[in-house]
């Protein structure tokens, strides 16, 4: 391993053509005291990860840490996918950022930005203020994927994710938990996804919880091309307790967005003064999920928001077998 005792800083980069650019492997852990760590990993060949963090090892600061990842891998392995950063282990610091990046343009490039994995809760980004991801797929992957890990902070996160093709632009399966646990005020979990792509999930929620703890916090998911989708077939959660609205948005600016919501395995409870608010611009439907709202807001469904009045063109309120409680 790597370490740093007191305020020094750890910078560390690693470039392959023929492999991954920086490997952390098993059990093997970069630690800095109070100093910042700053790593960067590129993959200028057809194989390899940027940054690759194994399971079980480790990144740690009580400092910030930045983390840079750049693949131009152009194909899927059969023993798993090349990815800008492949985290199977844990980092954690103060305020965290990461950027991701699989630059192939190949529509048979299924590689991915940030791909999360391991065991919760001990894989993942966990950063005890600010988290910030922007991850991008150039190509037929996903821009930002997890199956199971964990993304945490405590003052609020922002979390991007970019696909150019097929793919989502945010994926969450295998029980990925994105948490804000902090108390600070405008503590809010935000996420953005994106897609060119035909399966049209701008966010795409396979298994997952997504919760804000904090009392002045919300959380707003917003798609701002393609859909948010939790409509696979397993559970999925989002829970607030602040004084923010959680908010679900597809493609919330223009008329002409085809933008949909589908919530049919999809649970949101807000406990908060904030209410629940799901919309769509244009044409796509809102498919209502069960929704819980035990605090003072209000609870808003809007499809083809964007239209004009009696534009039989816009998108539709759809309730399925689902029960809406606000009390």
């Amino acid at each position: 391993g790597v370490s740093a005792s007191g305020s020094g800083a750890i910078t560390l980069s690693g470039t392959s053509s023929t492999a991954s650019g920086l490997v952390i492997n098993i059990s093997r852990a970069i630690t800095a005291d109070t100093g910042k760590i700053s790593l960067t990993g590129t993959a200028l060949g057809n194989d390899g990860t940027g940054i690759n963090i194994a399971y079980n090892g480790s990144v740690r600061s009580n400092n910030d840490i930045e983390m840079s990842g750049y693949t131009a891998a152009n194909y899927r392995p059969n023993s798993g996918p090349y990815a800008a950063i492949t985290n199977v282990g844990t980092v954690r610091g103060k305020n965290v950022s990461l950027t991701a990046l699989a630059s192939s343009t190949l529509s048979t490039a299924d590689v991915l930005g940030y791909y999360g994995a391991g065991s919760i809760p001990t894989s993942g980004l966990y950063a005890t203020e600010t988290l910030t991801v922007d991850a991008e797929s150039k190509g037929a992957g996903v821009g930002l994927y997890m199956f199971s890990g964990v993304l945490q902070s405590g003052t609020g996160m922002q979390i991007k994710g970019t696909s150019n093709t097929t793919s989502s632009g945010i994926g969450l399966g295998g029980g990925a938990k994105i948490i804000n646990t902090g108390t600070s005020s405008s503590s809010d979990v935000v996420l953005i996804g994106s897609t060119n792509g035909t399966m049209r999930d701008g966010v795409a929620l396979y298994e997952s919880s997504i919760e804000n703890t904090s009392a002045d916090g919300g959380i707003q998911i917003t798609a701002t091309k393609g859909g948010i989708f939790a409509n696979y077939g397993l559970a999925n959660s989002i829970k607030n307790a602040g004084s923010k609205a959680i908010v679900l948005s597809a493609g919330p600016t223009l008329a002409t967005e085809d933008g949909a919501i589908d919530g049919r395995n999809l649970t949101i409870t807000q406990t908060g003064s904030g209410g629940v608010e799901l919309t769509t611009s244009g044409t796509g439907n809102v498919t209502v999920p069960a929704i819980v709202n035990t605090g003072s807001g209000k609870v808003l469904l809007a499809a083809g928001q964007q239209l004009a009045a009696c534009n039989a063109s816009g998108g539709q309120l759809v309730f399925p077998s689902v029960n809406l409680s606000n009390s």
